[in-house]
């Protein structure tokens, strides 16, 4: 029958590869990499540039406020002549 290993050493052995693993894992995820950083700077640049169209909205809106409302009411008495304009149909109807 073949030797069974010892088994309070297993548990030791066990929890030592594990820590292990985490350490490299913990230590992987803490670096930054060149991507990461670069996909930083990206988000960063479109945060100000949203920053910056919001500010031209606001801008905007003043303008179109200080203007005022003005409605949009047909013009009254209006005349439009179709005389020598080219169009379908008998000339006659």
């Amino acid at each position: 029958m073949p030797k069974s290993k010892n088994p309070s050493k297993l548990p030791i052995v066990l929890i030592f590869l594990s820590s292990l693993f985490l350490s490299g894992s913990l230590n992987a995820q803490s670096e930054p990499t060149r991507e990461s950083k670069g996909l930083q700077e990206q988000i960063n640049e479109l945060k100000e540039a949203q920053k910056a169209v919001q500010k031209d909205l606001q801008e905007i809106k003043g303008l179109l406020q200080g203007r005022g409302a003005t409605p949009n009411l047909p013009p009254a008495n209006l005349t439009l002549s179709v005389r020598d304009t080219p169009s379908k149909g008998n000339n006659k109807a």
